[in-house]
């Protein structure tokens, strides 16, 4: 499995035919989806991250496994590109590896300067647009998520 992440921000990174992990850091980023099943984090700051054709799971915000390529981030691309269901598969990975507020994190902790969201917390606007396939969407408010089918499960925190 191929893991891509970006450096301090303002990249654009493209997955591959075989799908993978895209994981941008910092703002500015687009982050695009190969023709496989591919999960991609959209990390901190203003970010686009692009479903493709396959079946993809979009993160607004980043986990606790982002800055290394660890067991656990095989892991997840394992089970999400395996032959389980999509709704085995969301709910294996809720089960335990990919929590909103305890290994996904939606929105950082509070701060005092920027624009606030909700109780206070920073900001940040990464759209996810799904473009096929069957996407899970995880992020912290329905107006980020653009292109979600029916059969597709948002998470929100």
């Amino acid at each position: 499995n191929n893991v891509l992440g970006s450096g301090i921000g303002g990249d654009k990174l493209t997955g591959s035919a075989a799908g993978g992990v895209l994981i941008g850091h910092g703002g500015g980023n687009t982050v695009t989806s190969g023709g496989g099943a591919s999960v991609l984090i959209g990390g901190y700051g203003k970010n686009i991250v692009i479903g493709k054709g396959s079946n993809d799971l979009l993160i607004n915000g980043r986990t606790i496994y982002d800055y290394s390529v660890s067991p656990t981030l095989l892991n997840i691309i394992s089970v999400w590109q395996s032959g389980l269901t999509y709704a085995d598969k969301v709910a294996t990975l809720r089960a335990g590896t990919l929590v909103v507020g305890a290994t996904v994190t939606t929105s950082p902790p509070r701060r005092t300067v920027g624009p606030t969201y909700g109780g206070g917390t920073f900001l940040y606007q990464t759209v996810l647009v799904g473009n096929g396939g069957q996407d899970w969407f995880i992020t912290s408010t329905l107006s980020s998520v653009v292109g979600k089918a029916a059969n597709e499960t948002v998470t929100l925190k």
